[in-house]
């Protein structure tokens, strides 16, 4: 019989076929691994690549992905959201997350670690975009969409969190820390020429710190709350004769100032009340049954006060008509920008949870389950694209 090739068995043909798939595949996993890297490295090219390390030397790097949809459909850019920021206790991180709350999806965008409990990180508006005050006068400026924000040396960046930009951007109000101990000027700053131009003393009532509420119609004045001691002070600020004044002085335990209406909405141990900081005038919308007022806010239109007492999210009129029990609610962190709905938080099972309800119509959305492990929650502000 002739010799016969090996290569002719059939059964070497069969090996040959197994032996191309293997190695097909194995190209295909070569590639994919060589994608994923590719990604990982263009993703922290536009995170800024500057650095943003604590002091601790960890690498904060700003993300981009979506941690949940509660109603598992895929977040959009479009439409209003908010930001909010949380601190968690189980992995020891700071996060600002976007809340797509017409699609009920949280978007992670922002990460870094957080080990120090006594110093959580404030989340401040700044212009378009935001600015994260860690502790030790450590700052870092951030887009709405988490990258960073690369600062030079003609950027001014205050070292506490309570300040205010002027409508135009021309000017800035803000607490100039002395000291270490938290020594503090109210100062206005020429964003323009980049130098203080004023400064009240320090130890003076207006270099108290306090909360910037908004500015005056014409932007010449921008107003800044304090409650402390039982006491609400409204103060304003006059950033073009540098003078400051107080316009409001009342007994509250929680208190909310709206420039636009020169109202001051505001909550007693008695009472809820308001006090115009024009007329001086101070009238009672609503006796308290020994319930503790946690927050209050004048709904948009201006017909009622939307507030969280006992557990409990109720509204009343504004001449004290209608009061109404709404749902559950530990604390309301804002109202929508429809003024038809509340954005809460409720507390529970030693947990806290989000939740959208109406304010006129009963309905009631979570937007997250139970978190235990969350030690912290800012509400930042609500954004449109």
């Amino acid at each position: 019989m002739p010799f016969q090739p090996a290569q002719s068995d059939p059964e070497y043909h069969s090996f040959q076929k197994r032996q191309s798939f293997l190695w097909i595949v194995l190209l295909g996993i070569v590639v994919l691994i060589a994608s994923m890297v590719f990604f990982v490295a263009y993703q922290f090219m536009q995170g800024g690549g500057n650095d943003t390390s604590d002091v601790s030397s960890s690498v904060i790097m700003p993300v981009a992905r979506v941690v949940s949809s509660l109603i598992g459909e895929k977040a959009e850019t479009k439409g209003d959201y908010f930001l909010v920021s949380e601190a968690s206790s189980r992995d020891k991180r700071f996060r600002i997350f976007k809340v797509y709350y017409s699609l009920f999806s949280k978007e992670e965008i922002f990460s870094a670690p957080w080990r120090d409990k006594a110093a959580t990180p404030v989340v401040t508006e700044y212009g378009e975009n935001l600015a994260v005050f860690f502790d030790q006068g450590y700052t870092i400026l951030l887009t709405r969409e988490g990258k960073t924000v690369p600062l030079s040396n003609s950027f001014f960046v205050p070292q506490d969190p309570h300040f205010a930009i002027s409508p135009d951007g021309k000017k800035m109000v803000y607490f100039k820390q002395f000291s270490s101990l938290g020594t503090m000027s109210l100062t206005v700053r020429d964003l323009e020429k980049n130098e203080d131009v004023f400064g009240w003393p320090i130890g003076s009532p207006a270099s108290e710190v306090c909360d910037f509420t908004g500015w005056s119609p014409d932007g010449t004045k921008v107003y800044c709350t304090r409650v402390k001691n039982g006491k609400a002070v409204v103060g304003a600020v006059d950033v073009v004769h540098n003078a400051y004044a107080v316009i409001a002085s009342v007994s509250a335990r929680v208190a909310r100032f709206y420039p636009a209406q020169a109202l001051l909405v505001a909550a007693d141990k008695q009472s809820i009340f308001m006090f115009d900081s024009t007329t001086k005038e101070k009238k009672e919308v609503l006796a308290l049954a020994g319930k503790t007022v946690e927050s209050i806010f004048l709904a948009p239109d201006r017909s009622k006060i939307v507030f969280a007492a006992g557990g409990v999210m109720h509204a009343v009129g504004l001449d004290g008509a209608g009061k109404k029990e709404i749902d559950h609610a530990t604390r309301i962190l804002s109202l929508l920008p429809d003024g038809a709905h509340a954005l809460v938080e409720v507390s529970e099972d030693g947990g806290a949870h989000y939740a959208i309800i109406g304010i006129d119509e009963k309905s009631h959305r979570e937007l997250s389950g139970i978190t235990t492990d969350i030690a912290y929650i800012q509400f930042i502000g609500w954004f449109s694209k």
